[in-house]
């Protein structure tokens, strides 16, 4: 007759402390390498932000642009183009440097109740970034939108995006 063994008496219960602390060493490495990923993530949402309104910049200027073009204001250091959402005045064709709201709100580029600001930079161009950065004047920043109006006939004004940090 076989005899069956239910449970064995010489297996201990439980984890030894050898077993824990590799277990926390483990977990505490896991952890270093993916919490810089997730303490970003404002940097990154504001970063979109930015995104979207650059592509607003570049489709504002391409509307003023064709509605130039249409006028035959496209050559003129400065003229003025009616828009659907009001006056818009152009320089060769593109949008000024006007760091009025109302000014990028009639282009379609942001909500008149956004939290994006705009400030002419010290170096020339215009700023737009977020009201919590405070008042920006370097196009040096982090986490704003530059944009630079065309100076000549046959230039085209520069967007660029300054990654947030």
């Amino acid at each position: 007759m076989k005899k069956i063994v239910l449970m064995n008496s010489n297996k201990k219960n439980g984890f030894s402390l050898i077993e824990m602390i590799v277990v926390i060493v483990i977990l505490g490495i896991l952890a270093a390498t993916v919490t810089p990923k997730f303490l970003n993530f404002k940097a990154d949402a504001q970063t979109s932000v930015l995104q979207t309104i650059r592509a607003s910049i570049e489709g504002a200027v391409e509307r003023v642009h064709s509605k130039s073009i249409v006028t035959g204001a496209q050559n003129q250091v400065s003229s003025v183009v009616q828009l659907a959402g009001g006056t818009v005045i152009v320089r060769y064709g593109y949008p000024s440097e006007d760091d009025s709201i109302a000014y990028w709100t009639n282009l379609g580029v942001i909500d008149a109740n956004s939290d994006i600001s705009i400030n002419t930079a010290a170096e020339g161009g215009l700023l737009f970034y977020s009201n919590d950065l405070g008042s920006l004047s370097s196009v040096n920043t982090s986490c704003v939108v530059v944009y630079n109006q065309a100076n000549a006939p046959d230039a085209t004004p520069t967007i660029t995006l300054n990654e947030c940090d």
